[in-house]
């Protein structure tokens, strides 16, 4: 069977080299033919010329969204098999053993999806260190910057949902096994991610994008876990804040101080490795929680826009 390499980017010159270096050597393992795409959004720091440079098909689509961009790709390449990497994802040679695997042993109208989590690079920092380990492989879906999903399969689903902002995975994922599909999350696709946050602040402007996804709409917030933590915690907290203040109760104070430091202690039992990674997680959790909620507030903000 033969593979198209799907990549859309934005901004990425200072990894894409990296990533498609990767590419060229790893792939020269694949028994069969492959092709590589990117699908650009209008980048202003030569990553569409890099691709050139390579000989690699480039399209250029401004202005649309990542869904879009991923789904433009499709209707450009040929491949039976189509991999959806992200353009700061650098694969490895375990991760061309696990497609030609996949290629060998299933056909072409197969309704599995596979991949697997990122891995953090050696140099991660110590955010990365902390949140982007322990419970990768337990996740109910398939992140569409490391899936491998047959053509055929991709086509009946109508590609990813393209009016999402992010999240479109996660909505492909969920809509591929209502109809019946089977995902495998396979850890012998195995990749490494160089664009995860370093820093809180990366790390809520990375948050608050994802939750701009997934609480666009009420109906969105309610099926959202993490919206609807966000919402439920932070609502908590102002309203025990306000009434501390309006009957001068202290008691209060700390009833909103742990309407955030509850759900941000389960989630970092969940994430940690260790016992020592709790306090770090938690403070994470925290900000987590904040940057969702954030996002919230600017959906509705923009919502509130709209209807003047």
């Amino acid at each position: 069977m033969d593979i198209s390499i799907i990549i859309p980017c934005f901004n990425e010159a200072a990894i894409l080299r990296q990533t498609l270096g990767a590419i060229g050597r790893y792939m020269l393992d694949f028994k069969g033919s492959f092709e590589i795409i990117i699908v650009d959004n209008g980048s202003t720091d030569g990553s569409l010329q890099i691709g050139q440079e390579y000989g690699i098909k480039t399209l250029l689509a401004p202005s649309i969204t990542i869904a879009a961009l991923r789904n433009l790709g499709v209707t450009h390449s040929s491949g039976t098999i189509l991999a959806f990497l992200d353009a700061d994802v650098e694969i490895t040679k375990e991760w061309v053993h696990a497609i030609q695997a996949f290629a060998a042993n299933y056909p072409s109208n197969a309704s599995i999806i596979t991949g697997a989590p990122y891995l953090k690079p050696s140099n991660a920092s110590w955010l990365e260190n902390h949140w982007f380990v322990g419970s990768e492989f337990s996740q109910k879906h398939i992140n569409s910057g490391n899936m491998v999903v047959p053509r055929a399969l991709f086509t009946r689903l109508s590609g990813f949902d393209e009016k999402l902002i992010t999240g479109e995975d996660w909505e492909f994922c969920q809509r591929a096994t209502r109809f019946g599909s089977k995902l495998v999350i396979d850890p012998k696709f195995k990749t490494y991610h160089y664009g995860f946050p370093k820093s809180l602040t990366q790390f809520i402007k990375r948050e608050i994008w994802h939750g701009l996804g997934d609480s666009g709409s009420w109906q969105k917030i309610i099926h959202s876990r993490p919206a609807m933590l966000a919402l439920v915690s932070i609502s908590c907290c102002i309203l025990c804040l306000v009434l501390g203040i309006w009957f001068t109760a202290p008691s209060l104070f700390i009833a909103g101080f742990l309407a955030i430091i509850f759900p941000s202690l389960a989630m970092s039992f969940k994430r940690s490795q260790t016992l020592g990674h709790i306090p770090g997680n938690t403070l994470i959790a925290s900000v987590y929680i904040l940057a969702r909620f954030g996002a919230l507030v600017k959906n509705a903000v923009r919502t509130t826009s709209k209807k003047r």
